[in-house]
């Protein structure tokens, strides 16, 4: 059947009954026939019609689905998708030249996103997450068990102040750096810098450890050309201490130094040890039981006038040596010397004896050309006395001589005995006992 209405009129059904639950349409082919359609066959790709209605989406995740790209221009309109009764907005896409799209959750209600995101990856459009105004709202950001949060193109601060932390429960907060600057660090201009900025700022608060293990440390000065303190790790560690220019190297207090230890071995520095200020400190040297104690390259003292001495109990003192001179001997002109400068020098305060032993003391005089007296040890002990060119021996006062006795037995020498003066001295000769004798020798004056 054929109904034809001309080139512009009209095909008018009237009368028609409405269709409650509608399920099929009539639709025209091509060549204007007249077919019946499903009307559930007439929405695919994100529609569907059910219950005699199109509508927006499927009833499962794999219903209807698009079947190619598709776009859905909303120009210069918005798309709300509204929830609640309409009380909520849970995505609104906004149209026109500052387009956007504004996902909001109500109740316990969360945005989810699954699978690679992007956002903002092109263009300089800003990007923000979470409210900035008032409110404990909570971002999380999470990365997996092994996996990677990036922060890329951040730029850099010339002058940071804040770092961000993380707590043990995994939430970051913002830190001052200077407060992460404690015992022996400061973060002062930007950095953070080894030392304080005065002698109270940053005090160690426990006992704390460098471990330089196999390295160095050093510390350097002047543009790195001086190595102030260099600290050798190995098994041969050390510290070395080296000044320059004008530098000195001052340690004060109570002081401890263990291990071999060398003090300007080289060079020409001084060494001062020990405060010479007034005050009662003390430098102890130990060198253990069997050490020794070595001062090497100490100038010789063309006039020495004091030596060291030690105590019972180890302390070093200074003494004068002319103190140390008595009892027929002086210290004078930087020499120890035998007998005074005077008849009442230097007295001797009680006996003492002189033990050559087996060996002979020799009084010389003219140049060691006389011996004025001489002092014989060993079994035959014995004094012989000798005069040179007009010297005498005199000998005044009571005196006794004791064993064998020669007097210029040999020689043409003059020999006295008595006072040949006024008095009434005695000179007694005894040949011992009551079988001794006297012999005079030739010479004798009638």
């Amino acid at each position: 059947m054929t109904l034809n209405a001309g080139t512009t009129g009209n095909i008018v059904l009237g009368g028609v009954d409405a269709d409650a639950a509608p399920t099929e349409i009539l639709t025209i082919t091509a060549t204007n026939e007249v077919r019946r359609s499903s009307m559930s066959g007439t929405a695919l790709e994100g529609l569907v019609f059910s219950a005699g209605a199109y509508r927006l989406g499927g009833t499962t995740n794999v219903a209807n689905p698009f079947l190619t790209s598709r776009f859905v221009n909303i120009d210069a309109s918005n798309l709300s998708f509204t929830s609640n009764g309409g009380a909520s907005t849970t995505m609104l896409v906004t149209g026109g030249a500052n387009s956007g799209v504004a996902m909001t959750t109500a109740g316990t209600g969360t945005i989810g996103l699954t699978g690679t995101t992007n956002v903002n990856t092109t263009g300089t459009a800003n990007s923000t997450l979470g409210n900035t105004g008032v409110g404990a709202t909570t971002v999380t950001l999470n990365a997996g068990t092994t996996g990677n949060i990036v922060l890329g193109g951040v730029d850099a601060d010339a002058a940071p102040t804040e770092i961000l932390t993380i707590t043990a429960t995994n939430e970051v907060r913002r830190s001052s750096m200077s407060g992460t600057a404690l015992e022996g660090l400061v973060f002062s201009a930007g950095a953070y810098r080894l030392g304080g900025t005065t002698n109270v700022a940053n005090p160690f608060l426990t006992n704390r450890f460098v471990n330089i293990d196999a390295s160095n440390l050093s510390f350097t000065s002047n543009g790195g050309a001086s190595t102030t303190m260099l600290v050798t790790g190995g098994a041969n560690s050390g510290v070395a201490m080296t000044t320059a220019g004008t530098g000195t190297i001052t340690m004060t207090g109570p002081t401890s130094v263990t291990g071999a230890t060398t003090i300007n071995t080289t060079g020409t520095a001084n060494t001062t040890l020990g405060n010479t200020g007034v005050g009662a400190t003390t430098v102890t040297l130990n060198a253990g039981t069997t050490g020794n104690i070595v001062l090497g390259g100490v100038d010789a003292d063309a006039a020495p006038t004091e030596i060291l001495t030690i105590t019972a109990t180890n302390e070093v003192r200074r003494s004068s040596m002319s103190g140390t001179a008595l009892e027929g001997l002086v210290f004078s002109a930087g020499a120890y010397r035998l007998g005074g400068t005077t008849n009442v020098a230097n007295p001797f305060l009680t006996s003492r004896f002189v033990n050559i032993d087996a060996s002979n003391l020799s009084f010389t005089s003219n140049g060691g050309a006389s011996t004025t007296m001489l002092v014989t040890g060993g079994a035959n002990s014995g004094v012989a006395m000798t005069t040179a060119g007009t010297g005498t021996i005199t000998m005044t006062g009571p005196t006794s001589v004791t064993g064998a006795a020669t007097i210029n037995t040999t020689g043409t020498a003059a020999t006295t005995l008595g006072n040949t003066g006024a008095g009434g001295a005695t000179v007694t000769l005894n040949g011992g006992g009551t079988t001794g004798t006297h012999t005079v020798l030739g010479g004798v004056a009638a």
